[in-house]
């Protein structure tokens, strides 16, 4: 019986009485393979043990959990594995990482009964990642050693049977938490992910030497630890292709039970179908929660398992046992040779009601005869390993609190901000203030002018604001000049304001690029840069601080500065947790408030999002009080009216806070240069911000920027003769104009009299043939972009295979289907539907200045080899491919259509347009100059004749801000009724309007988002089926109607027949290729696999 915390303390002997190794470790080497061999080596790969071949392997799967063991997922644990056998007839195991707070040790007993594996995930599973980071070996060892014991006694299991560790958060500390794992005597750690080695995925290995995984977390080990086992966490990939180490945290995963399983399957054949590493499905129990059908999946994908002679789902520990002594599948009884051992549990549950330190009740059940002392465990652990930040705050000093705001300052926000920040005062009667990091494009510079004179600080964003990473990432010094220096004249002189009142930066995307930013600024005369995020300082927060030396910050994104720059300042971006304990730089992206994860209990009531800001508030106020940044953009504000609701009531909570100043950034930093306590900021600050009368006469002046009208409202009386002049004034490299190709005749204004159909149509929004719209058909153009794979063929094959126009003839989708992932006989399948197959590229490369810096050459190996692909190894004819759609809509003037007519290819479909959506553009040939606007890239400028454009005119979202694509519309609602209103909407403005083709352009990862979106579709092309007029057909038939409009009693004149469809002649054949180091499955419908992966220049892959 434990009557004492000094006799607990004695319960974690093996944090006090443990040899200390303090830094004597040996430094590891590279692997010998030679010397490091199994059973208790064996050097880091990802070759199969003893160079079996896979067929002879078994497929270990590894089942984890995280977390306490509670009576709640106890009865998840026991539906889903008791009774369960692998093919040996034992019972499947999972491995339990069991933290201490809330944990039922009872349950912990009857799992281990069973045969299930217990290890480790901490006594206090600390949520922040500072506090693992900085911990020292012997605070690992209090942590994982102690709770060896503690769960060896209150769960009554021996403590040998506890070998493997988990770190919360997979927060890797360098060698001491394997120090703390050798000192103690276990075996493996399961805390390490890894990216670079999925495809093929690694193999467990051990610390007798230097490993080669890369750590995506923390600092990775140095020292040689031998016969320490790493079981690597091989990443996930989600339904959208990002990666996650746990399954819960993976943010695009369907919602729906089969579509689940899909996802969960093609985790697993990435190693079935490889070297058989085994495979992990880690996660915590809380996510079977969220979603009742991702319990279903798991039980299934568990039945899918067992369908498969030579799967074993097996413990941690019992796969080490086969890497130790690797065996083939007939030959499992020599490594095996029994089933884990399991037992009636003997545990009398008995439930103790205790006080942790902080004077908090914790109901304790637990194996033993007596509870322990009221003052229990977490006394004598807690005065070990409490970290020293945790001590009391210094109520002296008082929080700094800075809002931010970035991009364009206009009429959708400006209210936003009037609203909050206007009447707001702070404890010392002064205003208080916000920083807004403003970009050129789209602002009012006359409601700039108004911020300012309200006391609000003005920074930079930009001129460009260009959406690319590289293009930040490979900007020069001088180019960061233009984009900062050029973004503070024209902010100065448009909006009338000071140009020494703008002292600050923030880059776009928060993309560091090393010292060149800084070089720039430092140039400048510019005081301070609010780009820098960090994950390693957030418990304690950071301060800021400048650079007159090297910064031990962490980059996130980008490269760190590494140069001297003496004066500079530093504004951290302290990181939020969002609900899920993701960090997250700015507000909006954070996950679990977006509702990105698909998780229940991402807030959504203004309560539930004024406690989650409130949380993150209380990390500073409660700690160090470095300043809190809520950095966030407006737009935010528009996609839940709870969030800006709850965005006041902060402010309100903040303003009853007699300790708490809501001021600039360089208000802020004037306090951390002259720090002083609450009772003298007088001698700080000696004066309020400055307020004045706004002075500003509002002047709008219409100009052209690229052939694209922008609207620029200013507080100059001159008007500017154009953007362009504007540039030249001033200077501006980012604008300057680039000469074109000029090899073909410069586009002239299109004569109507002359350009006449079949083969010549002027831009226009009138109908063709002189039409009324009541005599013609709707057409309507369904479009999905990217690969065509088994998980999204289904929604396609349910979507429109059934379906047919008024005319009895098919419904037809287009497809631009982009190369990599792509299973061809899908396509194929498709094709023989009467699907339209169209391109969008090989390599897809996701970064606008590429396809802005492709030439024509380019162009012609991107699509002309694509079509060369995909009708070989589709096995359709090349020339029904007659459409393209350039990746991320970036045009790029006339180098992707003089391309087109090198391929002899027809039309293009990746140009859209705002200006021309109310009434919508009709399709037009580019024989003539183009008067469409060009909001992504150069518009063409050149005469390319017979070239047809198929107009992407956006839609509206219900905040009615326009997106090109479906699923890039931000406000549109949740619920399956609303949505189908909101296409309905969409659909209206074309079918009561001039009935210009209606196109709904997506990516089918859409569906994935929301099952609700999916059902909503559904019920669209029902509705659209009701209606007699309206015809659901490919872009190639769309435009044989425009170049032979006929009324809809003719249109037998236009299509004599329906669409081409035949029976698929395709036999699938995977191939299993090497693209630069990654494997790929190529599943096609060639009976010979390509020599090499196809690609760029070898599209046929000989």
């Amino acid at each position: 019986m434990l009557k004492a915390c000094v006799l607990l303390s004695a319960v974690f002997a093996v944090a006090i009485s443990a040899p200390q190794t303090g830094n004597s470790k040996a430094q590891a080497g590279s692997c010998n393979p030679a010397s490091c061999v199994l059973p208790n080596c064996r050097c880091m790969s990802t070759d199969i043990p003893n160079n079996l071949a896979a067929s002879q392997t078994p497929q270990i799967v590894l089942l984890t959990f995280d977390d306490a063991v509670t009576a709640q997922n106890f009865d998840f644990y026991q539906r889903a594995f008791f009774g369960r056998r692998n093919p040996d007839g034992c019972e499947i195991q999972a491995t339990y990482y069991v933290s201490h707070e809330y944990t039922d040790y009872s349950k912990v007993q009857q799992l281990h009964a069973r045969g299930h594996e217990i290890a480790l995930h901490s006594i206090t599973h600390e949520p922040y990642t500072s506090y693992w980071d900085n911990l020292d070996e012997e605070g690992f060892l209090a942590e994982f050693g102690g709770e060896r014991e503690l769960i060896a006694k209150f769960a009554n299991i021996p403590e040998n049977d506890i070998q493997g560790i988990r770190i919360p958060l997979l927060q890797m500390a360098g060698d001491r938490s394997f120090q703390a794992i050798q000192r103690t005597g276990m075996k493996y750690d399961s805390s390490w992910p890894t990216q670079r080695f999925m495809d093929p995925p690694a193999w467990p290995y051990t610390l007798d030497y230097l490993s080669g995984q890369e750590c995506p977390i923390g600092a990775c080990p140095t020292s040689s630890f031998p016969g320490i086992w790493v079981q690597p966490m091989v990443n996930w990939l989600d339904t959208s292709g990002y990666v996650c180490s746990m399954v819960d945290s993976c943010i695009f995963v369907p919602t729906g039970t089969n579509e689940i399983l899909e996802f969960m399957k093609s985790n697993f054949l990435r190693h079935y179908n490889s070297n058989k590493a085994p495979f992990g499905f880690y996660v915590h129990a809380a996510w079977f929660l969220r979603n009742p059908n991702n319990f279903e999946a798991y039980l299934q994908f568990l039945d899918y398992l067992q369908s498969l002679n030579d799967v074993y789902i097996v413990s941690v520990q019992r796969a080490l046992e086969w890497v130790q002594n690797p065996k083939p599948l007939n030959q499992l009884s020599s490594v095996w040779s029994s089933c884990p051992a399991t037992y009636t549990s003997t545990c009398v549950p008995r439930a103790c009601g205790l006080q942790n330190n902080a004077g908090e009740m914790r109901y304790m059940t637990q194996c033993t005869n007596s509870c322990p002392a009221r003052c229990d465990l977490y006394v004598s652990l807690e005065s070990k390993i409490t970290p020293k930040y945790l001590a009391s705050v210094d109520t002296s000093i008082f929080e700094l609190v800075l809002l931010t705001f970035d991009d364009a300052i206009n009429d959708q926000n400006f209210n936003y901000y009037k609203k909050a920040f206007f009447d707001r005062t702070n404890p010392d009667g002064c205003t208080v203030q916000a920083t807004f990091f403003v970009s050129h494009e789209y602002t009012n510079y006359s409601m700039l002018h108004e911020m300012h004179a309200h006391g609000q600080e003005i920074a930079i964003h930009s001129l460009t604001h260009n959406p690319s990473p590289n293009y930040w990432d490979n900007l020069d010094v001088e180019g960061y000049i233009s984009e900062f220096d050029d973004n503070k004249k024209m902010t100065a002189y448009f909006a009338n304001v000071p140009e020494e009142d703008i002292q600050g930066v923030r880059i776009p995307l928060i993309q560091l690029a090393g010292n060149t930013s800084f070089a720039a600024m430092q140039s400048m005369g510019l005081k301070y840069d609010c780009t820098w995020a960090t994950m390693q300082y957030m418990d304690p927060p950071l301060w800021p601080y400048t650079l007159d030396y090297r910064s031990t910050q962490d980059c996130i994104i980008g490269t760190c500065p590494s140069a001297s720059f003496p004066g500079l300042w530093v504004q951290p971006m302290v990181m939020w947790y969002d609900n899920n304990r993701q960090p997250c730089s700015m507000v909006d992206v954070c996950a679990d408030v977006l509702g990105l994860s698909s998780t229940c209990g991402k807030p959504t009531t203004t309560k539930e999002i004024l406690d989650f800001m409130k949380m993150n508030f209380h990390r500073h106020y409660d700690n160090n009080r470095a300043p809190f940044g809520f950095y966030v953009h407006a737009t935010w504000f528009d996609t839940n009216p709870n969030n800006y609701e709850a965005y006041l009531l902060l402010l309100d909570y903040l303003g009853s806070l007699s300790d708490v100043y809501i001021v600039s950034i360089q208000r802020a930093l004037e306090w951390v240069q002259n720090p002083k306590p609450l009772n003298k900021l007088s001698s700080v600050w000696t004066s309020c911000p400055t307020i004045y009368e706004p002075t500003c006469n509002v002047n709008s002046c219409a100009l052209n920027k690229n052939g694209e009208t922008r609207y620029l409202m200013h507080c100059r009386t001159n008007m500017i003769r154009s953007y362009v002049l504007f540039v030249a004034v001033f200077g501006l490299v980012a604008g300057a104009p680039k000469t074109e190709n000029l090899r073909a005749e410069l586009a002239q204004a299109c004569d109507a009299s002359a350009c006449v159909l079949p083969n010549c149509k002027c831009m226009s929004t009138d109908i063709p043939g002189g039409l009324d719209a009541s005599q013609i058909p709707q057409l309507v153009v369904l479009t999905y972009d990217d690969a065509v794979t088994a998980a999204n063929y289904e929604y396609y094959q349910e979507a429109l295979f059934d379906r047919t126009n008024p005319d009895g003839c098919a419904a037809q989708a287009t497809f631009f289907v982009s190369h990599e992932y792509t299973d061809y006989t899908k396509i194929h399948n498709l094709h023989a539907h009467g699907q339209e197959i169209a391109l969008h590229s090989i390599t897809h490369e996701p970064y606008t200045p590429y396809w802005n810096d492709l030439d024509v050459d380019g162009y012609v190996a991107e699509f002309g080899g694509e079509r060369e692909l995909v009708a070989y190894f589709a096995d359709i004819p090349k020339d029904d491919i007659q459409g393209l759609r350039i990746p991320l809509l970036q045009l790029a003037g006339n180098k992707s259509f003089e391309a087109m007519q090198t391929i002899g290819l027809k039309y293009d479909c990746s140009w859209p347009t705002q200006t021309y959506s109310d009434p919508p553009l009709w399709p037009y040939t580019l024989d003539y100059k183009s008067e469409q606007d060009c909001p992504i890239g150069a518009c063409p400028s050149i005469s390319l004749p017979g070239i047809w454009v198929q107009p992407m005119v956006m839609w509206k979202d219900n905040a009615g801000s326009t997106c090109s694509m479906v699923d890039a519309c931000v406000n549109i609602p949740t619920a399956t009724d609303e949505i189908l209103d909101f296409m309905k909407s969409n659909f209206h403005r074309h079918y009561d309007s001039n009935r210009a083709p209606f196109g709904f352009y997506i990516h089918a990862a859409w569906f994935l988002t929301n099952h609700n979106h999916y059902d909503a579709y559904l019920l669209f092309l029902d509705y659209l089926g009701s209606l007699s007029d309206v015809y659901i057909v490919s872009i190639q038939r769309a435009l044989e109607w425009v170049q032979n409009p006929k009324p809809i009693s003719q249109l037998s004149s236009v299509w004599s027949s329906c669409p081409t469809t035949y029976q698929s002649t395709c036999n699938a054949n995977t191939c299993t290729l090497n693209k630069n180091g990654e494997t790929r499955y190529m599943t096609h419908c060639r009976s010979r696999c390509p020599s090499v992966y196809p690609w760029l220049n070898n599209p046929l892959g000989a």
